[in-house]
């Protein structure tokens, strides 16, 4: 299988997994890599301290589309079943792209610091968690926040999608 790694030097690397053996480094960030995500077609996208998101086709090694719209460094990208591609930030938003074509379909904002998570839900729903201490679930097609839900003392720091719904977070 493949592993991609995004690194501070700028880069994207894939990498053999089995042999650990370099495949491609793939450049275009103008600072560091801080997500790397697979789609459910094969390509990746990364988000980097640039503000930017890239989608990559990695078997050729070129990048397919630049995603802007940021206004600060991206922190997490999660791909949704469709195709479409959520991305938070330290600008405190969340954004739903459209990665065929490097469309923004909608921001949603409601987080009073960066967003530190994001997450499909089974159902299509999207959660977010920040570094406010909170998480939100977002109804990404009428742009709206859904839920906000409050219990950690410090940052979310990472959350899950259990099969019926639940939800999972830490901090």
């Amino acid at each position: 299988g493949e592993l991609a790694s995004g690194s501070n030097d700028k880069t994207v690397r894939i990498w053999d997994a089995s042999n650990g053996a370099e495949r491609c480094s793939l450049t275009g960030h103008s600072r560091g890599v801080t997500v790397v995500s697979w789609g459910p077609n094969g390509e990746l996208a990364s988000g980097s301290e640039d503000k930017t998101m890239k989608i990559w086709d990695v078997h050729s090694g070129t990048e397919q589309g630049s995603l802007v719209g940021h206004s600060r460094g991206v922190t997490c990208l999660s791909w949704g079943l469709n195709g479409e591609l959520a991305s938070g930030s330290n600008d405190k938003t969340v954004r739903i792209w459209d990665a065929s074509n490097g469309a923004e379909r909608c921001s949603l904002t409601g987080h009073s610091r960066g967003v530190t998570v994001v997450s499909w839900g089974p159902n299509g729903e999207l959660a977010s968690g920040s570094e406010d201490k909170t998480m939100k679930i977002w109804d990404v097609h009428s742009g709206t926040e859904q839920g906000s839900l409050v219990g950690h003392s410090r940052g979310v720091t990472c959350l899950s999608w259990g099969l019926n719904g639940e939800l999972a977070s830490g901090s």
